[in-house]
């Protein structure tokens, strides 16, 4: 089973299990020749995939109870089935949901740790910021890089323990290409690196 989840910045394949990232503008619908499922939050790049049948949109299969008139495809698949907790995706932009009685409370959107980090690299090119340590909550950061790194790690880490405190929710789910560091910083979370892919196989496997 081919499965896709497109967004504005890169295109990721699944393939059982395995997973392929493409630049958008370099990407062509005709390389997959194979019958391909996909969700979109690139209305743009969308619009071509008409022309392609093999191609088919599952966005339909998702559907959730809230107030929040746009809500992207991406994050109401990845808190499809949640009955209460926080879900945090790490990806380009980081998206925090909060779901109560699997009512969709609303979220918020932060700045990514790419845009984050180009853009210290802009106004200090001498510090060398990636590949750095988490620091703990405990433990204050005594190196530059270390501080900016920490700190964006940090203030979501922080931002998400105050939100279990406010709405008395105990579960947090995280995914994302940097939810992996997240969750090392907030206790109890759980993390599903390809959290789409997974509820996208399992409401498919149930139409074919």
């Amino acid at each position: 089973m081919y499965l896709a989840d497109i967004g504005n910045s890169n295109i990721k394949i699944w393939r059982d299990g395995e997973v392929d990232i493409f630049p958008v503008p370099s990407f062509s619908p005709s390389d997959i020749e194979e019958e391909i499922f996909y969700i979109s939050s690139n209305p743009n790049f969308s619009k071509q995939l008409h022309r392609f049948p093999n191609w088919r949109d599952v966005s339909y299969l998702f559907q959730i109870s809230t107030k929040y008139r746009t809500l992207g495809i991406d994050r109401i698949v990845a808190i499809d089935e949640v009955e209460n907790g926080i879900v945090v995706d790490m990806g380009t932009a980081v998206t925090i949901d909060i779901v109560r009685n699997f009512q969709h409370l609303g979220g918020y959107i932060l700045l990514g740790k790419k845009a984050i980090f180009e853009t210290f690299q802009k106004k200090t090119p001498h510090l060398n910021i990636e590949n750095r340590d988490i620091h703990d909550l405990e433990t204050l950061p005594l190196f530059s890089e270390d501080a900016i790194y920490s700190g964006f790690f940090h203030s979501i880490a922080n931002f998400v323990i105050s939100l279990k405190e406010r709405y008395k929710i105990e579960e947090v789910l995280i995914t994302g290409g940097d939810g992996e560091e997240l969750s090392q910083i907030v206790k109890n979370s759980k993390f599903r690196r390809w959290l789409l892919f997974e509820k996208m196989e399992k409401r498919i496997r149930k139409i074919i």
